[in-house]
């Protein structure tokens, strides 16, 4: 379901009134990673310093782009990820990293700079569990063991 924005009055008429994506969170809410996790679609990392405004810019840019599912998590909250990053992502659900790398290449996304496939958890032991695309295939650890 598509929710259409609301456009409020503003004070001074001739300044025309702007919206909001309604999907863009203020503070995006971070899934249930857990220590059982999911493979993820990995599709940007924007680093925090950057602010929220890009961090909405680049999520917005990647929904455009074909991936209007793209959610987005700080990566400080999950010991797979990196700290310091928001991260753009499509959630699946995907039964491991080739299928992450497939949807990924489905919509146009065939490189390393554009997806990886990446387990998503609390457990810093997952953080070896990235997935690149290749021109021999996927490369790195594609299935956790």
């Amino acid at each position: 379901t598509t929710t259409e924005p609301t456009v409020e009055p503003t004070e001074d008429p001739t300044v025309e009134p702007t919206t909001a994506d309604p999907t863009t969170p203020d503070e995006p809410e971070s899934p249930d990673g857990g220590d059982d996790g999911f493979w993820m679609a990995q599709l940007f990392s924007e680093p925090v310093e950057s602010g929220p405004e890009v961090r909405d810019e680049r999520l917005a840019a990647v929904r455009a782009e074909g991936v209007p599912e793209a959610e987005v998590v700080l990566s400080d909250e999950f010991a797979s990820l990196n700290p310091g990053y928001w991260v753009i992502y499509a959630p699946g659900p995907f039964a491991d990293g080739r299928e992450a790398l497939a949807f990924c290449a489905d919509r146009g996304r065939t490189t390393a700079n554009q997806c990886i496939g990446r387990y998503l958890s609390t457990n810093p032991d997952d953080k070896v569990y990235v997935c690149q695309p290749g021109d021999g295939g996927p490369s790195g650890r594609c299935e956790r063991e």
